[in-house]
């Protein structure tokens, strides 16, 4: 259950990471912190790259899910969702210092998600 709640954050994030407003006087996209993104083609295979890699995830494929989660990571630093599914990849992986490490820059991205420090804790705990 905890992987599905996960799932869906990231999903959420995706849709509340960019806003109409949030472009350049170019058109280009950017984060809301201003710092400007990749290319809009980028852009456009964010949520299909966020869904393969859930998918992956859901599977037990860590290396894919890992390799798309980074490449959207790549696209938009500042998607917190791929950084706490990229965290729970780790945590599969039992490679709990790089899970701590992705799951507290997804915590700083998105502080009102309460899962993601249900993971940092489950982390120490493990």
């Amino acid at each position: 259950m905890r992987w599905r709640i996960v799932s869906w954050l990231l999903l959420a994030s995706t849709t509340a990471a960019l806003t109409p407003q949030d472009t350049s006087p170019t058109g280009a996209a950017k984060p809301r912190n201003g710092a400007p993104v990749a290319s809009s083609g980028a852009l456009a295979d964010i949520p299909q790259l966020l869904r393969a890699g859930q998918d992956a995830l859901d599977h037990g494929r860590l290396s894919e899910a890992e390799r798309d989660f980074r490449q959207v990571l790549a696209a938009n630093p500042q998607l917190g969702g791929a950084y706490a599914n990229l965290g729970v990849v780790y945590m599969r992986r039992k490679q709990w210092a790089k899970a701590l490490e992705q799951l507290r820059k997804a915590e700083r991205l998105m502080p009102q998600v309460p899962g993601i420090r249900l993971n940092i804790g489950l982390a120490y705990y493990r």
